[in-house]
């Protein structure tokens, strides 16, 4: 199992910061190159880079995302339901609040249960859902700014039905185009 979970310093970093992170990461493929990039890499290689017009020096797998990061909208619901999972472990490792870790939790659960989920079009419409909502929910909880950050348990139900006719509309473009 640990090899599973061993994640690049790139997502550590942002995970630890709030940040939204693509799910990709926490995927088997996510924590597989992790783990080539820890053997492969030495652990204090440096890469140059130029922050506001000043050449600084920063840990080479700090800095960059992978390039071969897939967006959520691209994963399947399998491989979604695995990375959580892992993002969720490794947010009680970096001492997440709970009430963070659980409605996150929560709303994956609500997801994955959701009583249409499988209906025509709605589990690509939730996948979609699930990477809009994240995006949305960590925007807020990494602005030290925010007053509250809202429930991401809460389902918008009016949000996924237009997402589930968007998916709808694309596909019907899509058959018309052949």
């Amino acid at each position: 199992m640990d090899r599973v979970l061993q994640l690049s310093m790139y997502a550590l970093k942002r995970l630890k910061n709030f940040d939204y992170i693509k799910l990709w990461y926490f995927t088997p493929q996510g924590c597989d190159e992790a783990i080539l990039l820890d053997q492969t890499c030495n652990q204090d290689a440096l890469a140059l880079m130029q922050v506001n017009s000043i050449m600084t020096l920063r840990l080479i797998d700090a800095v960059t995302a992978s390039k071969n990061v897939l967006s959520d909208e691209a994963l399947s619901w399998d491989h979604i339901c695995l990375a959580q999972q892992v993002m969720l472990h490794h947010m009680k490792e970096l001492a997440w609040e709970e009430e963070y870790i659980f409605v996150l939790a929560d709303f994956f659960l609500r997801l994955h249960l959701h009583p249409k989920r499988l209906h025509k079009h709605w589990q690509e419409a939730i996948i979609l859902y699930q990477a809009q909502i994240r995006q949305d929910w960590h925007r807020k909880l990494s602005n030290i700014h925010a007053e509250e950050v809202f429930n991401i348990s809460a389902i918008n139900e009016n949000l996924l039905k237009d997402l589930v006719e968007k998916v709808s509309d694309q596909k019907k473009a899509k058959m018309m185009q052949q």
